[in-house]
């Protein structure tokens, strides 16, 4: 996983006669990306049998497992008066065949 990539922070010293000050200057956006790669394997239970409403039936998996890949890439940014906002965007996949996107946009405010 490929995480927080974080632009190096700026320092400003300030000289007076009386005494030095430093400002140290955080960096205001964060910038990530992350990949993904989760593997399930049936293991036992291929077959289920169940009754509803007083009649049995069965299932039958015909798989034995499944490989879901994701890719997410996103941003951290601190905003004024304590605020921040992130967001992500997501695209996996797998084997068994389901795909989709996903994305997030948070506000969040600290008073």
């Amino acid at each position: 996983q490929f995480s927080k990539i974080v632009p190096k922070c700026f320092a400003i010293t300030l000289l007076s006669s009386s005494n030095p000050t430093v400002i140290i200057i955080q960096p205001i956006i964060t910038i990530f990306a992350s990949l993904g790669l989760q593997r399930s394997s049936l293991q036992n239970g291929k077959t289920a049998t169940y009754t509803n409403n007083g009649t049995a039936a069965s299932f039958t998996d015909s798989s034995t497992g499944d490989t879901r890949r994701s890719v997410t890439v996103g941003f951290d940014y601190a905003g004024s008066e304590s605020m921040t906002f992130s967001g992500a965007v997501e695209a996996f996949t797998s084997t068994g065949g389901v795909s989709g996107n996903s994305a997030s946009l948070t506000a969040n405010w600290k008073f």
